[in-house]
Formats: structure tokens, C-alpha cells, sequence
């Protein structure tokens, strides 16, 4: 229907940024800094904050760091999920009544599976979500014209394979993996008209195909020291979707139609150092640091149906993150872990909006492991992202277009039950040698590659 001649064209925001929130990869902004990245994807691992780069204790190091397969001995499963609860406000530059996101709580799922095929040959396969997006904001949102709904689903499947170089260089290990990751991406937003208001629904899904590759090295000279390096590749999605715009009839043709939309995003390469020291056989402490290469998203680009381009500048910044861990396992069954995290948002104040709240943040972490019998072990991890708040840019009247402060925190919740079923090679709970200073806690050294069944 063509607009009325009475009724001035609106001009649409840029759906750019509509899609961002979906196309992009994804993540709960609102639980998270590090862009759109949820890095926990191992109860065990998020009970010390993620600093597992250096130090290998189950089939998650596909995800973490696929050398440390080579740590790992016999045929292992892992399955488990993690639940993330974010929450976030609004309150207006100019005061006013604060706005609060609907409370969502979604859960990621993984499974891990890693088979030690020989003393220098490990293989592994990996199911898991590293990018994932619950976003809810209520009809009275000042940011509702931005996003009022927002859903993504990323899923990476992960074959990796690692290989002990110990017969050549004592304590280093190579991994590497290829990644398949399909996307898909649901997002509403609300199109005033005046009094009236109008909607804007877009759905969409992407195939992206990514690498990893990392190292892991144990001085023979250093037994205590362990030094992990991961590299994960960025990840293109090309989103491919349908567009479907309402309006009261007056309005109706002042909107593009409905019909195919088209957006590209990248996922950013990741480069992540871990260096891990046990001062006693059963404790171990590590400090890890990441790298995201967020600053080549500077803008994002959506075709619309009527063949318009819109763009959407971001500018974001590449962006940094500490992980400090600790892990002490006693009676050679139980283990407890702390952590702390600093993490670093990309996004600039001029681009900080309703689409990806988002601040530097301060994580705490705790977790508990049990060796339940010689085949099967359950962990669970718990992170807090502590309250912080953070205010738009002020200097320019159009970005963002709505100004103020937003403030975010979010619980981190994880489980996991990993099963070895090499019972000829699965590890007694208890040793009549008193001297045994074998450990099947979760900090358990690895067996020798004399002790494994040679090929």
C-alpha cells in the first residue's frame, strides 16, 4: 500500500543493529563482557574462571585447548550444560523511571568425547555453544525502537585431534581442530508511529566454518610448570533470512517490504596464553590471558528486501581478558576450585545501546568435583558477575540515540558428569601403597607414555 499523501515517510533505523544482536554470534550481553564470547563450557573449568589453557583434566580441552588430549588417557564422555541468568537496567540520562530486561534464564549444552588412539595420537569430536542470546526488554523500553526481542542459537561442532611429541621433546603436546557452526538468529523491534507503533520481526540463519590450533608444554627440568597456547580462527557467517514489517495501514507503505534480508558477521580470531604451577602435587594455580580481535567489526551491513543497503557503525575495540584459577584436590577424590576474572567489553560508549549492554566486569568463581566411582566423575561450577554499571556517550546528540546508564550483573551456572569407559585403564579411588602419589582428582598428572598400551 502506497503512504498517504498526508503522512510524512519514516525513516527507518538502521536494521543493522537489529541484526547485530542475532547475526553476530551471539551472546548474552547482559551476562557477559568479552563481546558476544561464553567461554564457559566445563562445570569444572567455569569453578576456577575459565584458566584451564595450561592444565588439561577432561575432554572439554577440545573446546579449551585441543593439545591437552594428549594429557588424557583412554575413551572419556563428557556431558553437561550451563545455565546463564543475566540481568540488566536502564535509568535515563535525563532521570526519569529505570527500565528492566525480562528475566531470562537459558541453558547452552555440551558434549565431549575424546579417545587417546595411541601413546602420540589423541582424537576428539566436540557439540557445545560458545555464542548464545536470551534478550527481553518490556514494550515501555526507551530502547524498544532498537530491540525488544532478541534470540540466538550457535552451535560448533568440533573435530580435533592432539599428538605427543614426548619421544622428541619431553612434555609438548600439539592440537589443533576444524570447526562447523550453523546460526540461527530471531529478533523484534518496534517501529513508532506517533501514538501508533508498528513491528519489525527478522529471522535468519548462517553455516560459518572455523580452525583452532594449540600447544602444550611441560618442562622436564620444571614438573610443577605447565604452559598451554590456544588460536582459535575468526568464523564468517553470512546470515540469509525473511523480513516481516507491520503497520497500522496509514503507515504500512512508509516501510520497506517484506521479504529476504541479507548480513554478514564475523566472529573474531582469539589468541590465549596459560601458564600453570602446582607448588604441591595436589594444588595447582593458573593465570590465563585472552586476546579477542574485536576491532575489525566496525560497521555492519544488512540488505533489505527492497534492495536498500543500510549500514551500522560499531567500532569496537579489540578487547583483553584475565583469568587467575585454583584448583586443590584432597583424599584423591574430591577436588575444590576458586577463580576471578577482569573482562574487558569492545564497545565504545558512542555505540553502547540496548542492542549489547555492556561493561568492563569483575567475575568471581567456585566449583566442587567428585571422583563418584573409578569410571565416573561429576563437577559443578558456579560464576557471579559482580553488579557494574556504565554510561553512554553524552557528546553526540545521535549516538546513541538514547542516553544513560546501564547497569548488569549475572549468574553463571554449570554441570557436568564425565564417564571413562577404558576400565582397564580407569585409576583406583584408593591405593594400598601409601607412598602412591597417583591422584584422581580433577589435578591428577596424566599416566607416562610407558604406563599407556603401546600401539
Amino acid at each position: 500500500m502506497r503512504a498517504r499523501a498526508d503522512v510524512p515517510r519514516v525513516v527507518v533505523p538502521p536494521l543493522g543493529a537489529l541484526l547485530l544482536v542475532g547475526a553476530a554470534i551471539a551472546a548474552p550481553r547482559t551476562a557477559r563482557a568479552s563481546g558476544f564470547h561464553v567461554d564457559e563450557q566445563d562445570a569444572a573449568a567455569t569453578g576456577r574462571s575459565g584458566a584451564v589453557i595450561a592444565h588439561a583434566t577432561n575432554a572439554s580441552s577440545i573446546y579449551y585447548n585441543p593439545a591437552g588430549m594428549a594429557e588424557l588417557h583412554g575413551l572419556q564422555l563428557q556431558l553437561g550444560g550451563t545455565a546463564v541468568r543475566p540481568t540488566a537496567e536502564f535509568t535515563p540520562a535525563e532521570g526519569g523511571e529505570k527500565t528492566k530486561a525480562n528475566p531470562d534464564t537459558f541453558v547452552l549444552p555440551q558434549l565431549f568425547a575424546s579417545w587417546r588412539a595411541s601413546a602420540q595420537v589423541a582424537l576428539g569430536i566436540g557439540l557445545y555453544s560458545p555464542f548464545g542470546l536470551a534478550l527481553d526488554w518490556p514494550a515501555s523500553s526507551p530502547g524498544a525502537g532498537s530491540v525488544r526481542q532478541a534470540e540466538l542459537h550457535t552451535f560448533f561442532i568440533t573435530a580435533a585431534w592432539a599428538l605427543n611429541l614426548a619421544q622428541w621433546v619431553p612434555g609438548l603436546s600439539l592440537g589443533a581442530g576444524m570447526d562447523l557452526v550453523p546460526a540461527e538468529v530471531r529478533l523484534t523491534r518496534d517501529i513508532p508511529f506517533g501514538t501508533d507503533v508498528g513491528s519489525a520481526a527478522l529471522s535468519g540463519s548462517a553455516f560459518g566454518l572455523g580452525g583452532r590450533a594449540g600447544l602444550s608444554y611441560r618442562p622436564s627440568a620444571l614438573p610443577a610448570l605447565s604452559l598451554g597456547l590456544t588460536y582459535r580462527s575468526p568464523v564468517l557467517l553470512k546470515f540469509r533470512g525473511d523480513a516481516d514489517f507491520d503497520a497500522p495501514p496509514a503507515y504500512r507503505g512508509s516501510l520497506p517490504p517484506d521479504g529476504g534480508v541479507h548480513t554478514s558477521v564475523t566472529l573474531p580470531q582469539m589468541l590465549i596464553f596459560g601458564v600453570s604451577v602446582a607448588p604441591l602435587p595436589e594444588w595447582d594455580i593458573e593465570l590465563d590471558a585472552t586476546w579477542r580481535g574485536w576491532s575489525s567489526y566496525d560497521s555492519l551491513d544488512v540488505e533489505l528486501p527492497d534492495g536498500q543497503v543500510q549500514s551500522s557503525r560499531r567500532d569496537w575495540k579489540d578487547s583483553y581478558t584475565l583469568r587467575l584459577g585454583t584448583e586443590y584436590t584432597f583424599d584423591k577424590r574430591w577436588s575444590a576450585r576458586l577463580g576471578a576474572i577482569w573482562d574487558q567489553t569492545p564497545i565504545p560508549s558512542t555505540t553502547l545501546d540496548f542492542q549489547l549492554p555492556d561493561v568492563n566486569r569483575i567475575d568471581l568463581s567456585a566449583g566442587f568435583g567428585a571422583q563418584i566411582t573409578p569410571l565416573i566423575r561429576a563437577d559443578v561450577g558456579a560464576l557471579y558477575v559482580l553488579p557494574a554499571s556504565r554510561t553512554t556517550a553524552m557528546a553526540d546528540p545521535l549516538e546513541p540515540p538514547v542516553k544513560g546508564t546501564f547497569r548488569v550483573d549475572a549468574w553463571v551456572f554449570g554441570l557436568n558428569v564425565g564417564i571413562q569407559l577404558d576400565v582397564a585403564e580407569a585409576p583406583p579411588l584408593e591405593s594400598d601403597d601409601p607412598d602412591d602419589s597417583d591422584d584422581v582428582g580433577a589435578s591428577a598428572e596424566p599416566p607416562s607414555l610407558e604406563a599407556l598400551p603401546q600401539p
